[in-house]
């Protein structure tokens, strides 16, 4: 499921980091898949070792999600504020 997701979101905008941010996802996936099938057979030092990867991949997906959001938000921000609205209104009514 997680890597469908990830599939559409290459799909769709671009936004600063997008490919950085796809990757460090795939990562944790892939972590992800790694402990879930083997975690009745890890030690538990590897599994804590696991864990600390995780969290270090997703603190730097937090980041790049942020940077990726802010730059998104100022985009429309642009967008919408550069728009005549009047002009968009008056061709809807028309």
């Amino acid at each position: 499921m997680f890597g469908a997701i990830l599939k559409e979101l290459s799909r769709g905008l671009n936004f600063k980091y997008k490919q950085e941010f796809i990757a460090k996802c795939n990562e944790l996936n892939a972590l992800r898949i790694k402990v879930v099938h083997k975690i009745t057979k890890y030690p538990l030092e590897e599994l804590q070792e696991e864990a600390q990867n995780v969290k270090d991949i997703f603190e730097n997906i937090m980041a790049l999600f942020n940077i990726g959001r802010n730059h998104l938000l100022f985009w429309i921000n642009d967008v919408v504020s550069s728009v005549d609205w009047e002009d968009v209104y008056e061709d809807i009514a028309t």
